[in-house]
C-alpha cells in the first residue's frame, strides 16, 4: 500500500479552498484550468488494498488450520506419551497453536481495516471522477465565454466555488481516511517494546511506533574514514591560519563519502556553504533554545538542510548522501528516526516549492516545524511530533550540542542574518 503523502494532500486542499474563496467573473478562466491540473490525480489503489485484505484472510485460515492440526498434534502425543518430557513437548505445543490463533487474529483485525480503507478509497475515486470531470466541464466553458459576458462569468464562478470546496472536502476526507487506517494498524502491529520510546500519536496522524520502526539505517559496512585526510589537513591549515580559519578532518561513512566524490569541486564548495548556512539558520530561527541537538533547533536543520540539497544537487543524491549520513554506528533508535524522518519532510518541502529562494524554504520548513510535522525527542528521550513538545523541553544531550555554531565568527551573514556569506564554510 502506498504511503499517502498526506501533507501535499491538505497543502493542495487549502489551495482549492484558496481558489473557491477567490474565484470571480474576472479570474474564473485562468482559474479553472489550474484547479483542473491540480486535481489530475488521487492516490490510493481500491482494488490493490482489497487484495491485501483478501491475502490477510487466506493466512488467517491457513493459521487456523495449523492451529486445528496442532490440537491434533496434542491429543495424540497426550495419550501416547507422558512424563516430564511429554509435558514439555505438550507446553511447546500449547504456546505454538496460542501464537497461532493471536497472528490469525491479527491478520482478521487487519484485514477488516484494509476492507474498510478500500471502501473508503473506492468511494473517494468515484468522487473524484465526478467533481474532476465537473472541474474540466467549467473549465471548457469558461474559456468559451464571450468577451463582456459578466453574467455567465459570475454564475461559472459561483459553481467554480462549490466545486472547488468539494475537491478540496474530498481531498481531506482521503487523508483522514487514510490517517485513521494507519493509526488503527498501528495499534495491532506495533508491540510495547516500541512504545517506551514514542509518546501517545495524536489522533488522526501517522502512529509514532510506525515512524520509531521505519525511520532506521543499516551501519555502514566499513569503519569511519577521516576526511578531508589528516595529512592534507596539516598542509592545508598552516596557510587558512594565516586568514584566521581552518579545516577540521571529521569522521565520515564510506558511503557518504563515495557519493561526496561525485560532486565537481565547486558543487563540494557549496555543499560546506550548504552544510554551515543550515547550522546558523537553525539557530537564528529558534534563537531561545538552550539544547540544539534532538530538539526543534535541530528538526530544523535537517529538514533545510536536506532541502537545499535537493535544490542543488536532487533528491536522489540528497537522499543517498543524508541516509549514508546516518548510517554512523552507535546512534540510536530515536535519533535515528528522528533525522531521517525530518531530512525526508526537507526533501519534500523542496520537491513541491521547487522554485522556493532559500528564505522561502526557511519559512517553509519553519511552519512545518511548528505544525507538527517534524520529529524531536522529548525529556524522556521519547520521539515525538514537533507540535507535542515545548521549546526547551526536549532531552538534553549526552555529549555536545553539534549545532552549537558562532555566526559572528568566520561565517559573516546577509539577507539579515538568514544565509552566511564570504569566508570558508567549515
Amino acid at each position: 500500500m502506498t504511503q499517502v503523502p498526506e501533507a501535499q494532500l491538505r497543502s493542495l486542499a487549502d489551495r482549492l479552498r484558496g481558489w473557491a474563496g477567490e474565484v470571480t467573473a474576472d479570474n474564473v478562466a485562468a482559474v479553472l484550468p489550474s484547479a483542473v491540473a491540480a486535481t489530475a490525480d488521487i492516490p490510493g489503489d481500491p482494488d490493490g488494498i482489497e487484495d491485501l485484505g483478501v491475502a490477510c484472510k487466506r493466512v488467517a485460515d491457513g493459521l487456523d488450520s495449523a492451529g486445528d492440526s496442532l490440537s491434533s498434534v496434542s491429543s495424540r502425543t497426550e495419550a501416547a506419551w507422558d512424563g516430564q518430557a511429554a509435558e514439555a513437548a505438550l507446553q511447546r505445543i500449547a504456546t505454538e497453536r496460542d501464537d497461532t490463533g493471536t497472528e490469525a487474529d491479527t491478520l482478521r483485525t487487519i484485514a477488516t481495516t484494509l476492507d474498510t480503507l478500500a471502501e473508503n478509497a473506492r468511494s473517494a475515486h468515484e468522487q473524484h471522477a465526478e467533481v474532476h470531470g465537473v472541474l474540466g466541464d467549467l473549465a471548457s466553458r469558461a474559456g468559451a465565454l464571450p468577451d463582456g459576458d459578466t453574467e455567465a462569468a459570475a454564475a461559472l464562478a459561483d459553481q467554480a466555488a462549490a466545486a472547488l470546496n468539494g475537491a478540496a472536502s474530498l481531498y481531506l476526507a482521503l487523508v483522514e481516511a487514510f490517517a485513521g487506517a494507519a493509526a488503527s494498524l498501528g495499534s495491532v502491529l506495533y508491540d510495547e517494546s516500541s512504545s517506551q520510546f514514542v509518546v501517545d500519536t495524536p489522533a488522526g496522524r501517522r502512529p509514532l511506533e510506525e515512524v520509531l520502526e521505519r525511520y532506521q539505517a543499516a551501519d555502514s559496512r566499513s569503519e569511519m574514514v577521516d576526511f578531508p585526510p589528516p595529512d592534507l589537513v596539516d598542509i592545508v591549515n598552516p596557510i587558512l591560519n594565516q586568514l584566521g580559519m581552518d579545516v577540521p578532518s571529521s569522521k565520515w561513512t564510506v558511503e557518504e563519502l563515495e557519493l561526496f566524490r561525485q560532486l565537481r569541486p565547486d558543487q563540494m564548495y557549496s555543499w560546506y556553504r550548504m552544510q554551515q548556512e543550515s547550522y546558523v539558520v537553525s539557530e537564528e530561527q529558534y534563537p531561545g533554545i538552550e539544547h540544539t541537538t534532538h530538539s526543534h533547533t535541530d528538526a530544523f536543520r535537517h529538514a533545510y538542510w536536506n532541502a537545499r540539497m535537493t535544490q542543488e544537487f536532487g533528491q536522489e543524491w540528497a537522499e543517498g548522501f543524508a541516509t549514508s549520513h546516518e548510517r554512523r554506528p552507535g546512534n540510536d533508535m530515536q535519533s535515528e528516526a528522528m533525522d531521517l524522518h525530518n531530512n525526508e519532510l526537507g526533501r519534500r518541502i523542496a520537491a513541491d516549492n521547487p522554485d522556493a529562494s532559500p528564505e522561502q524554504l526557511a519559512q517553509l520548513v519553519g511552519d512545518a516545524v511548528s505544525q507538527g510535522e517534524a520529529i524531536v525527542i522529548d525529556d524522556q528521550s521519547r520521539i515525538a511530533y514537533s507540535d507535542q513538545v515545548e521549546h526547551n523541553a526536549t532531552v538534553v544531550p549526552d555529549q555536545h550540542d553539534e549545532s552549537n555554531v558562532d555566526p559572528d565568527g568566520a561565517v559573516n551573514t546577509d539577507f539579515e542574518g538568514v544565509r552566511p556569506r564570504g569566508g570558508l564554510p567549515w
